[in-house]
């Protein structure tokens, strides 16, 4: 019995760090690079940048424990599989498009991702952007506060380094609003599977796209809400414009909702709904 356990913990540490391997080349490969700004901020600005990122993550490294570094790598897993669904199985609808962001605004903005909306037949009027926050932890408070404060000060989101091909965007992208998503570790391990083997099938119809979708539309709602009640009428704007569009994405997905008892199972949903609650 000792052995089969065993056994069976091995080929799951050796299964996620396959998915972690994956993950970290997903993540490196597209990554947008503040070198490539240096004609847009300067060398000295760019490299000062560099510098904040290496020290911080020696600071992570410092005082992360094993579990720790443990748990990082599952998150990601979890953002490496949100970027690219995004892109293969339009996971946020067939008018997104997702932006890996750089290191430095990973770390000093929040924003693993961004993603674009778009309409072929209208790029300049139709586009936005939607920073998103990936976590399978249950522990998302901080991340909401950071929000609200955001929205208090009549701030949203700010990212230095940005590029889109599609509008010929370059350099730095304000007012963009924020959204936290996640699932818990349990699912992430699952559609890490998928994803390692590269099943395209069952992930296109996979119930985590619906969850992020139900996750965002409800924050989107409750931001503007706030918005609103603080006085910061641009802001609340923006938010219902992005409510909007992402509306439609959920609408446009009825054959899954039959999946969504799902939420409820799970922690990191019933997190996020906790935190809107008392928003």
């Amino acid at each position: 019995m000792n052995f089969e356990r065993n056994e069976s913990k091995m080929i799951e540490r050796i299964m996620a760090n396959k998915m972690y391997e994956k993950a970290r080349h997903v993540l490196t490969e597209d990554i947008i690079c503040p070198e490539d700004f240096i004609d847009l901020y300067g060398i000295k600005t760019v490299e000062e940048d560099i510098k904040y990122v290496k020290k911080i993550e020696e600071k992570f490294k410092q005082e992360d424990s094993p579990e720790k570094q443990e748990l990082k790598k599952i998150a990601s897993v979890l953002e490496a599989v949100v970027y690219e669904q995004i892109k293969i199985n339009n996971w946020l609808g067939p008018e997104a498009t997702a932006i890996k962001s750089s290191r430095y605004d990973d770390i000093k903005n929040g924003v693993d991702n961004i993603v674009e909306f778009h309409k072929e037949e209208d790029f300049s009027s139709s586009h936005l952007a939607l920073a998103i926050d990936e976590t399978f932890s249950h522990d998302v408070d901080e991340k909401f506060k950071r929000i609200k404060e955001e929205i208090k000060r009549g701030e949203l989101t700010q990212i230095k380094y940005f590029i889109s091909e599609r509008l010929n965007i370059r350099g730095e992208l304000s007012k963009i609003p924020r959204v936290v998503i996640g699932i818990d570790a349990k699912t992430t391990k699952e559609i890490g599977e998928l994803w390692l083997e590269k099943n395209n099938k069952d992930l296109a119809k996979h119930s985590t796209q619906f969850i992020i979708l139900e996750e965002i539309l409800l924050q989107l709602e409750a931001f503007k809400n706030y918005a609103e009640k603080v006085n910061q009428p641009e802001i609340a704007s923006i938010y219902e414009k992005t409510k909007k569009i992402l509306q439609k994405i959920y609408d446009e997905k009825e054959n899954l909702k039959k999946l969504q008892p799902a939420l409820k199972k799970d922690g990191v949903y019933n997190s996020i709904i906790r935190n809107l609650t008392n928003f």
